[in-house]
């Protein structure tokens, strides 16, 4: 009935727990899988769920992707103001072309400062808006935090998994597809003179974990790979669809009791 797992494509077992006690923490502090299946929504960088005028550039287009993520995210009637902050130059900003070798961009590409009054305040790095879905997935990792701002209960692990719950929380609000696609990107240039490569990371969590978890997110709403993988880039995309075979084969107990 199932195909072949792949357990090098999986998380470990301890981390397959713990993605499943974070999104049992998070089904009871937003009011269950009612409230959830009422929501949540796979977003896709599609025109569909991002029309969004192309003439549109820095903050301007920043606040245009901003309202629509909170849409999408179910959390349009929660205040919450978005403003870009200074960062550090990177070695491609210093040197262009003449960067040779490896390099890796660094600061934070967005910052939750928490909620006053119930109104959250978000910034965000303004070289992120070059790679817009990379942005989204900045975006929705804050608005995460946003949103957990006022749980009641410990994060599971206690509060050093803050962060990567948050990464979880992300998905869990719809942007799986943006959150598995930005874990990691590599770029090569060269030209007549120069070479080099550089790498980027965002987020907590690795390849593996966040499309397990975003697995956990299609079974939850009955969605197969097919919902996501024309939109995945090949390993989260190879990633995925294991983690969904995975939990036909051994979690459907765990993703039928969330449903109840």
């Amino acid at each position: 009935m199932f195909s072949w797992v792949s357990r090098s494509d999986l998380p470990d077992e301890g981390t397959i727990e713990w993605l499943f006690d974070v999104y049992r923490w998070l089904l009871e502090e937003t009011g269950g899988y009612a409230a959830f299946r009422s929501r949540a929504r796979l977003v896709l960088a599609t025109d569909e769920f991002f029309p969004i005028s192309r003439d549109l550039e820095g903050d301007a287009l920043a606040q245009a992707l901003f309202a629509a993520a909170r849409s999408h995210a179910g959390m349009a009637a929660r205040s919450c103001q978005l403003i870009g902050h200074e960062e550090d130059a990177t070695a491609k900003d210093l040197l262009g072309a003449r960067a040779i070798g490896e390099f890796s961009s660094s600061g934070p590409a967005g910052i939750f400062h928490g909620a006053d009054a119930g109104r959250g305040i978000i910034s965000y790095a303004p070289s992120g808006l070059r790679d817009p879905e990379s942005f989204l997935a900045t975006l929705a990792h804050e608005l995460g935090h946003f949103l957990m701002h006022d749980f009641t209960r410990e994060v599971p692990g206690s509060e050093e998994a803050r962060e990567p719950a948050t990464d979880v929380c992300a998905i869990f609000l719809g942007f799986g597809v943006f959150s598995a696609n930005a874990a990691f990107r590599f770029e090569q240039h060269q030209d007549a003179f120069t070479q080099g490569w550089s790498y980027r990371r965002l987020g907590y969590l690795g390849e593996r974990e966040l499309s397990y978890a975003l697995a956990i997110f299609l079974a939850l709403l009955g969605l197969d790979a097919r919902a996501a993988a024309p939109h995945l880039r090949p390993n989260p995309r190879a990633y995925v669809k294991n983690a969904l075979k995975h939990l036909a084969k051994e979690r459907a107990g765990d993703i039928a009791a969330f449903r109840s």
